[in-house]
């Protein structure tokens, strides 16, 4: 990528015009503030589309400016990345879709969408040379890129199948501490193909391991955003059954085949309706496959890459890495020395991923944070206790210094609680400031959960946060995980029933007391109490609802839920008194 010579604005906005479109401001090449639309909307996947939707655009801006104290103009230069069709803005229609006056001379800057990805991957390695991998459903049209402000800069060994109709599913960059330089690129360019196998919904899929994923989620789920839930399914399932449909391949030569016609003859009842499964061995023997081949695929790819690209360590990101059974997979094999991952891998975390490619684009030095993902806005005591009154709950104030101790009481005495602290999370996974813990050695914990709290299917398991210095005790894990993206064994299933998948694994979460000193302190408490310093963690939200942003919208959804307390910021709070 070429850059200009100059000294960058000190504000950054990045826009992520995507299906879970997202806002991040940037102050001297560091995420300031960021926000995904979802969570003002109160839609689920609200999307940003740069059209009509100037209420929610200029809502996320003002999300973040706010908070830091500056204006519209002091907003030095935008970013924007997009998977779909590149729209080129002018800057009287950015004023008007982002509420506020721009200066007239600012930049106005298009990025790729899967340099965006491996911008925000490489945000959290510490300059670190390595290859950069970026998997997931699709990005930029091949036809967008020679208009776009950043160009990719090509290694002279890059292995390309790209044409003009194409759309890019997978690409890799190699870093080497500086700059990123492309080395493989899919973008098939005989374009997307029918899946019959969905019967009248007729959806159209890439040649795409994200859209394998869609494809699964559709047939398990009714639904094309439930990868997740596909995930977890597979534990269930029985690898032998379809152990020889070859449906999905990386060639030796780096070419990617899935065979969706083979799937659509061999799997012909989907689950349209979107019914409970849980039980039906059809689906999580299907599910089981597609986790299996993922695993395959990847590790493939990455053995191909590393014999051309030789690098210790592997950055990834993409919608894709979402999916930690693959995640563990790629950490065990023994490819990289260290993998670097950080929680906003899919679209959202392109706001973040845009803007630092134009912090570079502009002359900036390239800057790095440690992995986080608390990026969002904390709220003041006056707007806790305003929704606490205003539901008509009874609470209680508790001093900084015991507020972590009494909610470890709480859930020792069997309580499933709302936490409600600090700044919200960007990307999808709660990682103990907008969350539901409750006690992970409680047989009885997740039926709970599962039938009253969060109302969702019974095969999908709960995460652990566990204190990072303990992790090796409870869990097969050789590393950190503060965002939630590792899986490991549990070395004692009688012991943490609550956080224990079908086949003794969970998606671990590990803590720090330097990441989050209020989280850590509570789950430091709850082990002085019980000997395990482990809690059962989940997102605040109900089903179908994005996570809680808000006091309002947590007191709201505690009024609604089975949860008995909720400790939000230094307040402890009841269910609301009737009338």
């Amino acid at each position: 990528m070429s850059t200009v010579s100059g000294t960058p604005p000190e504000w950054i906005l990045g826009i992520s015009r995507s299906h879970n479109g997202a806002v991040a401001l940037l102050r001297n090449g560091v995420v300031f503030r960021a926000v995904q639309a979802e969570r003002l909307t109160r839609v689920k996947r609200q999307g940003l589309y740069l059209d009509d939707d100037s209420d929610v655009l200029s809502r996320c801006v003002r999300y973040c400016l706010e908070d830091a104290g500056v204006g519209h103009e002091d907003i030095g230069a935008i970013a924007t990345c997009t998977p779909w069709e590149e729209a080129q803005q002018s800057h009287e229609k950015l004023c008007a879709l982002i509420g506020g006056t721009l200066s007239k001379d600012i930049p106005l800057i298009t990025v790729p969408h899967h340099y965006a990805h491996a911008e925000y991957a490489v945000h959290y390695g510490a300059g670190s040379s390595g290859l950069v991998l970026v998997v997931d459903g699709s990005g930029s049209y091949e036809s967008d890129r020679g208009g776009l402000t950043v160009q990719e800069d090509v290694h002279p060994k890059a292995r390309l199948f790209v044409g003009s109709s194409g759309k890019e599913t997978v690409s890799a960059y190699v870093f080497d501490g500086r700059s990123l330089r492309l080395v493989y690129r899919f973008a098939h360019p005989s374009g997307p193909v029918s899946a019959p196998a969905v019967g009248i919904l007729n959806i159209r899929l890439l040649q795409s391991i994200g859209h394998l994923w869609r494809w699964a989620s559709w047939y398990c789920c009714g639904g094309g955003n439930d990868a997740g839930k596909v995930m977890g399914l597979a534990a269930h399932g029985d690898l032998a059954v379809h152990a020889g449909l070859e449906f999905a391949r990386f060639e030796p030569d780096g070419l990617l085949s899935i065979d969706f016609d083979l799937l659509s003859r061999e799997f012909q009842e989907p689950n349209l309706a979107g019914v409970e499964i849980s039980g039906n061995r059809h689906y999580a023997d299907l599910a089981a496959a597609v986790q299996d081949r993922t695993n395959r695929l990847l590790v493939e790819l990455l053995t191909q890459l590393k014999e051309q690209f030789p690098a210790q360590s592997l950055y990834y990101s993409g919608g894709v890495a979402l999916n930690v059974v693959a995640n563990e997979v790629i950490a065990r094999s023994g490819l990289f020395e260290t993998v670097h991952m950080n929680g906003s891998c899919e679209d959202n975390g392109t706001a973040a991923g845009a803007a630092m490619a134009a912090h570079v684009q502009l002359g900036g030095d390239r800057q790095y944070e440690a992995v986080t993902d608390y990026y969002g806005r904390s709220y003041p005591d006056s707007d806790i206790e305003t929704a606490l009154t205003a539901h008509r709950c009874s609470y209680r104030r508790v001093a900084d210094d015991e507020i972590a101790a009494e909610a470890a009481r709480l859930l020792v005495d069997g309580a499933i609680i709302g936490w409600f602290q600090g700044g919200s999370e960007f990307g999808p996974r709660a990682l103990g400031n907008r969350s539901i813990l409750a006690n992970p050695t409680d047989p009885h914990t997740k039926y709970v959960l599962d039938l009253i709290v969060k109302r969702r299917e019974r095969y999908r398991p709960y995460a652990p946060a566990v204190l990072a210095e303990r992790c090796h005790e409870f869990f097969d894990i050789d590393g950190p995980s503060p965002v939630m993206l590792r899986e490991g064994r549990v070395f004692n299933p009688a012991k943490l029933p609550a956080i224990t998948h079908v086949d003794n694994s969970a998606r671990v979460q590990t803590v720090r007391r330097d990441e989050n000193p209020r989280y850590y302190d509570l789950i430091k408490c709850f082990g002085e109490r019980t000997g395990v310093p482990v809690i059962l963690n989940t997102s605040y939200n109900l089903a179908g609802d994005p996570i809680v942003e808000t006091p309002e919208d947590a007191v709201r959804s505690f009024t609604k839920s089975g949860l008995r307390n909720l400790v939000i910021g230094n307040y402890v709070a009841e269910r609301p008194t009737t009338a």
